[in-house]
């Protein structure tokens, strides 16, 4: 999963998808870089939001119906396509709204695409009864001398039932990221100074393969800097981690022999 943060890095993401011939076997979910602003009312207008989206969807059917793959439609291989992300703790006012508002859209620009909007879930929100699947990201961050089952167990799945209070089926985006640095005293926040170890990161897969109403888990390999309050989180990926990436390929392959995706179109 690349976390785009503009058009540009869109379109970064799309020539990428179609150098990489591995790409032609894999299902895609495709990461709209729609962040806090536009989804908040109180940071972006309805007609400057509307000015942002037009070339965003735009570039979007271009990749689908083949310009970056010489000719080859790739609609029907679309898993999902996510256009909002955290709005419950990033937004005030009639976001939900707004919310429901984009989720009509994209089923409008991308009929025949699962939609989905990331939400933190601390606490049960409302959905948009369109949406098709509800992202949660319930980031495990142990204390230094934790991190066993039970720790990840009273961290992340109270954020989960909120998820599936919603009735929809789950994603689950998981920690990915480490290495934080307070800008104001220069020192390390401790609580992201260091990745999960594969161990650590095997609760998610237990929680996601044992829960039938979890439809999938990603962890995303390669993120910009942000911020966590002062705290900038300038390392971030298991791109970086060769244990952790060979981890995630070897449980992506046996999750994949035990219970196969659908075969591709």
């Amino acid at each position: 999963m690349h976390d785009p943060t503009s058009a540009a890095e869109l379109d970064q993401s799309f020539r990428e998808y179609a150098r990489d011939a591995a790409s032609s076997q894999q299902w895609i979910f495709i990461n709209l870089p729609l962040n806090h602003a536009f989804t908040c009312p109180q940071l972006m207008t309805h007609d400057e939001l509307q000015t942002r989206l037009v070339p965003l969807f735009a570039m979007t059917k271009r990749f689908l119906n083949g310009e970056y793959t010489n000719g080859r439609s790739l609609w029907s291989r679309v898993a999902l396509i996510q256009i909002a992300d955290e709005p419950d703790i990033h937004c005030t006012g009639a976001w939900q709204t707004r919310v429901a508002n984009l989720v009509d859209q994209a089923h409008e620009q991308f009929p025949g695409i699962k939609v989905m909007v990331n939400y933190v879930f601390n606490t049960a929100v409302g959905v948009p009864k369109a949406l098709d699947v509800v992202g949660v990201d319930p980031y495990f961050m142990p204390a230094p001398g934790g991190g066993g089952p039970r720790d990840f167990d009273n961290q992340v799945n109270p954020n989960v039932e909120n998820a599936k209070r919603s009735g929809k089926p789950v994603v689950i985006i998981a920690r990915s990221f480490a290495n934080a640095v307070n800008t104001r005293s220069h020192t390390v926040c401790s609580q992201y100074d260091r990745l999960l170890t594969p161990t650590q990161e095997s609760y998610y897969i237990a929680l996601a393969q044992r829960d039938p109403q979890i439809l999938g888990l990603m962890w995303g390999w390669l993120f910009q800097d942000f911020y966590v309050g002062a705290c900038r989180v300038a390392y971030s990926g298991v791109i970086h981690d060769p244990s952790i990436r060979a981890f995630h390929q070897q449980a992506g392959q046996q999750i994949r022999n035990a219970a196969p995706a659908p075969p591709l179109p």
